[in-house]
């Protein structure tokens, strides 16, 4: 029988979007282990994927590396364990649909047919997608490849290997890339054309964010269904080069008794953001021992309270408001909860965020101060208090709240950036 090997990889910023993953797959394919590369962690998050048995080290020479160069080098991540075929899923990808015994077939089909490679065809042509992010050094180098305009492109965000030479050469083409746009996808693609492939079907293997249009979603007990006209989909990415379909938010929230503040690529979708963000709770809910053992989060001191019912809903309910973007009824939630627990540190937060963001940016410092007062450790509280004030042009407040924010954390680098920019927010908000 084969070995398979499941893999993804993740630096220290998009650490948590992990968890959806883990998640979907615990519920679609609870059979299979996924093995998580090292691109750039700190020490307590390698310590959870340790104890979880998950934690694949970064080889030597990658220290600091680009995350797409970590990604082009999984040859060399790979290289003490043995494997007949690995499957490569970008982290901020989830299973919408039970996919163990269908990626067990494509193993079997690579094996079968000697191919080196299964992986998606890209909706677009190797032109348009330079149309759309130029690459020089690629484009020159893809005619000798027997690469056209008019060539499908390749999307690596998911795919099945079976030849560590070409994961070799991989890397080896990679390494003389320029950090060009896409310039990992784009070695994949100089070295897999040549090399040949089984083309899978993007709509079920990889149906990225900019591509929902073509699927409709189902939600049945409330869990979606995705069905594409060509069949079901398997895998959803939540990645596009448009800001309508994606976007990068960290979220404060609670989960297995802790809080984490996690940075994520969401979803627009309605139906699958509120999907998402509840696979995002249940991975950190599932985890919660491992996280703490590692240090990762913190006591939520209002967890016991937060078990009411009403206010857990609306307080839900209010941040998926806010990330859909619609600003007066978070608020509206949020002061529901409020109403309900009236010093709870994260809608106080929220409600301040909101406000900012209906334009009435002077009601932010009380809610900030009122948040940090219920929970002096929050730190993010602490931080965008900073960055209010000094946007309210309250330079000696923000010059305060800073001091007191860099007492507590004197090694935190966006505290560090906002001293060394004398409180200037402009790369913050």
């Amino acid at each position: 029988m084969a070995t398979i090997r499941y893999v993804t990889g993740v630096n220290a910023e998009y650490f948590f979007i992990l968890f959806p993953l883990f998640a979907s797959l615990r519920r679609h394919a609870p059979g299979i282990r996924l093995e998580v590369c090292d691109f750039g962690l700190t020490g307590p998050q390698r310590a959870f994927l340790a104890r979880k048995g998950a934690l694949v080290a970064t080889p030597p020479g990658l220290e600091g590396a680009h995350p797409w160069r970590c990604k082009a080098a999984l040859g060399r991540y790979l290289r003490d364990r043995p494997w007949d075929v690995m499957f490569w899923l970008d982290a901020d990808m989830m299973a919408v649909a039970p996919v163990e015994d269908l990626l067990t077939s494509i193993a079997q089909s690579l094996q079968e047919t000697g191919k080196p490679l299964a992986v998606c065809t890209d909706a677009s042509t190797t032109g348009l997608a330079l149309s759309l992010v130029p690459a020089p050094r690629f484009q020159s180098l893809a005619p000798a490849r027997g690469i056209g305009l008019d060539t499908l492109y390749l999307n690596s965000g998911f795919f099945a290997c079976a030849s560590p030479d070409f994961l070799a050469e991989w890397d080896r083409q990679c390494q003389e890339m320029p950090e060009e746009n896409l310039f990992e996808q784009n070695a994949f693609n100089l070295v897999a054309h040549p090399a040949g492939f089984l083309p899978l079907p993007m709509w079920e293997w990889n149906l990225c964010a900019g591509n929902l249009d073509a699927a409709r979603i189902e939600v049945q007990d409330g869990i979606p269904q995705a069905i594409h006209p060509e069949g079901r989909v398997r895998i959803l990415h939540a990645t596009s080069h448009r800001p309508e379909d994606v976007i990068k938010q960290t979220v404060t929230l609670s989960a297995g008794g802790r809080t984490f503040e996690a940075t994520i690529k969401l979803l627009r979708h309605q139906a699958l953001l509120q999907w998402q963000m509840s696979l995002l709770r249940d991975g950190l809910t599932e985890d919660a021992a491992h996280l703490a053992e590692a240090g990762l989060g913190r006591p939520d001191a209002g967890a016991g309270g937060e078990a009411d019912a009403e206010a857990k809903a609306r307080f839900q309910k209010g941040g998926e408001l806010f990330l859909l973007r619609r600003f007066a009824e978070a608020a509206a939630a949020f002061r529901e909860v409020l109403r309900l627990k009236p010093d709870h540190p994260r809608s106080l937060f929220n409600l301040a965020m909101a406000e900012a963001e209906l334009g009435r940016l002077s009601q932010a410092p009380p809610l900030l101060r009122q948040a940090i007062q219920s929970d002096p450790d929050y730190r993010e509280a602490h931080v965008y208090l900073v960055m209010m004030l000094v946007r309210l042009g309250e330079t000696a407040a923000a010059a305060e709240a800073l001091a007191l924010a860099l007492a507590k954390w004197p090694q935190d680098p966006t505290l560090r950036q906002l001293a060394d920019q004398g409180g200037e927010t402009k790369n913050f908000v």
